[in-house]
């Protein structure tokens, strides 16, 4: 949905797995083949409403350029038992100073506070 996949696992990394044999994958260029394609079509979503776990935390950066928030809101609609939350200032990777704030929600998370 986002420009990341429609790049990166789109029709064009399609197009180039089937010229090359593989595809070129994120910034770092890992290389990909059909196999990857072939084994999201194989697994069912991970995420689903008759999940059989406790909880799944999300945790959402509001600067995340990569990721639209829109997504995230639609993930933690399919499942109950997901929780959303926002990490005030986060970028993608939380590569900035919210990374904190990361770690201690998570805590906070697997403590059930």
């Amino acid at each position: 949905e986002n420009h990341f996949c429609k790049e990166f696992l789109g029709n064009e990394a399609l197009k180039r797995i089937k010229d090359k044999g593989y595809t070129r994958f994120g910034v770092n260029g890992l290389r990909i083949n059909m196999n990857v394609f072939n084994d999201a079509k194989k697994y069912p979503c991970a995420i689903k409403e008759n999940m059989n776990v406790n909880k799944i935390l999300l945790l959402h950066g509001d600067k995340d350029l990569l990721v639209p928030y829109k997504q995230s809101l639609r993930v933690s609609s399919i499942n109950s038992k997901i929780e959303l939350q926002i990490i005030e200032n986060g970028t993608h990777c939380f590569y900035d100073n919210t990374i904190n704030d990361v770690i201690i929600k998570t805590v906070e998370f697997l403590k059930g506070e």
